[in-house]
């Protein structure tokens, strides 16, 4: 799906940065697939060395 021409995400990546560009991305991401969301936040947060605990959903 294309707004002006461009994917909505494209059209989030040119127009905000930051917290705000994340956050929406993470919305579309989810809207478009659930499970494929927490699969990547999953991933990332468990590459690496060491793991992002609060990613995970774990509790200090």
């Amino acid at each position: 799906m294309t707004i002006s021409g461009f994917h909505i995400e494209e059209t989030i990546d040119r127009e905000t940065s930051g917290n705000l560009e994340q956050l929406l991305l993470a919305v579309v991401k989810s809207i478009r697939s659930i499970p494929a969301y927490l699969a990547e936040t999953l991933y990332y947060a468990m590459k690496g060395a060491g793991t992002d605990d609060q990613s995970c959903g774990f509790q200090k």
